[in-house]
């Protein structure tokens, strides 16, 4: 058998090389999109939960962490995706973006929970007075029924361990309807994940999502982090 000399082993695996990356799959913007809809969609449907932490809370004028949680129980979804402006690409550095828009209804266990602010102790007290001080029939009645929405009404629970203990259906208060917008961009051949925002989504409801470490399946569901 003959031998093939170095130089001609070496030019080979280079054309094989040459041809193997020339011929590989070319990224997909439009195509690739359709995993994060997948993912999103099957963990949606799965009705999870989303702990939250209020930090403002006062409780006897101290600020006391209140926690709760978050049940989705329906959503619908819609997509969309832009080319970015041909000038502007170069300095944002992606030339698509994708935008998913969410309509989700979801219900808090948030009244379940023991944690009870000074505000609705104030608030309760106030109506209480208004009863007894009251000689309207009429204004008396609207006063009663605020008094019994105030009596039930807490803050959540004093540690994320009790709010995540008490998620059986009977647990959840009354169902609320949402929505929310997440931002994604095409950069580097694969979307990447850049904001989300939405009517119940304050900076701190957006903190708790990322930084809470019981709510890692959704930064996985939506892509955050990767």
């Amino acid at each position: 058998m003959k031998l093939m000399r170095p130089t001609s082993c070496f030019f080979l695996v280079l054309c094989i090389f040459v041809i193997t990356s020339c011929g590989g799959k070319e990224p997909d913007p439009i195509k690739d999109f359709e995993g994060i809809i997948s993912r999103l969609d099957n963990f949606l449907s799965e009705q999870p939960l989303l702990l939250l932490v209020d930090r403002t809370v006062i409780v006897d004028g101290t600020k006391t962490p209140a926690y709760k949680v978050d049940k989705i129980v329906g959503y619908e979804m819609v997509y969309d995706i832009q080319k970015t402006d041909e000038l502007a690409s170069p300095y944002l550095g992606y030339d698509f973006i994708l935008i998913i828009e969410l309509t989700y209804q979801r219900v808090s266990n948030q009244d379940s929970g023991d944690l009870i602010s000074d505000f609705y102790k104030r608030e309760l007290e106030k109506t209480e007075r208004e009863m007894r001080e009251t000689e309207s029939s009429e204004a008396k009645s609207l006063l009663e029924q605020n008094y019994q929405t105030l009596k039930d009404r807490r803050n959540g629970f004093y540690s994320a361990d009790d709010a995540l203990s008490y998620t059986e259906p009977e647990d959840f208060g009354k169902e609320y309807e949402d929505t929310a917008t997440i931002h994604y961009a095409y950069q580097e051949g694969k979307w990447v994940y850049k904001k989300i925002e939405g009517s119940a989504m304050p900076g701190w409801v957006v903190n708790c999502l990322r930084e809470l470490p019981q709510n890692q399946e959704w930064r996985d569901a939506i892509g955050i982090g990767k």
